[in-house]
């Protein structure tokens, strides 16, 4: 929660195989007040643009939060705006002076295992943006920690770098004082380099930052390299998707480490684990050597 930014009471119901998005009303609204009144985003698929500088200061601190990364859109007039979610987003000031972000649908990035406009709406979840930060943070720091070794002084004698007993009772073990101090030195340096690691192990996470409009029909700002590495980005994490995520977890299921027992817990199952349920075949192409899990995903 992000204080200051609000959202809209909303529940999608699904009734005889249709969805229904319900939501809230607006404070002002239906009033015709002018202060709803469209701040941030576009309502007309990025044809104009709406830009307002203490509402991009409370989206961005959300954007943080849900790993979405700042960047530049150009609208049909060449108009350059900085935004921190998808150009489809809506910020609209109520009646009671409430800021409020409605149309979030794309969040995480496009799947890029997705193309074409058919797919537009084929989304990450945001359980695999998590999964996916997680394992980068934990590659990242275990790279960094492998390269901080401590080197001891070379006239220090080894019985002396084992610890405190040497350094107390340095003359007996054939330690000079300067050697003690020398040494001493050493190991706080250490011990604080290690004390700042793990207050730093979350950071790389939450430097790592999606563009969620990539692969979509928006003019997109920045130059051609930045462009390119942001779809690396997405492709990525995609990839991460389909050759860690997908394998994994069907590997649990045919371990029973996992155990749906119906439809719904399946695709609970599958929603956890950060997979959509578009990639339900994939998943029943591993399971035909187990006829229960096989027909389960059939149904579904």
């Amino acid at each position: 929660d992000v204080p200051g930014l609000y959202n809209l009471a909303m529940a999608i119901i699904d009734y005889r195989g249709q969805r229904v998005v319900a939501q809230s009303v607006l404070p002002g609204i239906l009033q015709g007040d002018k202060s709803d009144a469209l701040l941030y985003g576009s309502v007309d698929n990025g044809k104009k643009i709406c830009w307002n500088e203490d509402f991009h200061a409370k989206v961005l601190e959300a954007a943080k939060l849900l790993h979405i990364k700042e960047h530049s859109v150009i609208d049909a007039s060449e108009n350059v705006f900085k935004l921190a979610a998808p150009v489809e987003c809506k910020g609209i000031v109520g009646s009671h002076n409430r800021h409020y972000l409605l149309d979030l649908m794309r969040v995480t990035p496009r799947d890029a295992n997705y193309t074409g406009p058919e797919s537009r709406f084929c989304v990450l979840r945001p359980e695999l943006i998590t999964l996916f930060c997680q394992a980068e943070s934990k590659c990242k720091t275990k790279t960094e920690e492998g390269a901080d070794v401590v080197s001891y002084p070379s006239n220090v004698s080894e019985d002396t770098c084992k610890g405190g007993d040497a350094l107390i009772n340095g003359e007996e073990n054939g330690a000079t004082t300067s050697d003690q101090k020398t040494l001493a030195e050493k190991q706080n340096i250490a011990t604080h380099d290690s004390a700042a690691g793990s207050s730093e192990s979350s950071k790389p996470c939450d430097e790592i930052a999606f563009y969620p409009n990539v692969f979509t029909d928006f003019t997109l700002g920045g130059n051609q390299e930045e462009r390119a590495v942001d779809e690396a980005n997405v492709k990525k994490v995609s990839s991460y998707l389909v050759d860690v995520v997908l394998p994994k977890f069907i590997e649990d299921l045919c371990s029973l480490e996992i155990s749906p027992m119906d439809g719904q817990t399946l695709t609970e199952a599958l929603h956890a684990h950060g997979v959509n349920v578009r990639y339900i075949g994939r998943v029943a192409n591993g399971m035909k050597h187990l006829p229960h899990l096989w027909d389960l995903c059939l149904n579904e």
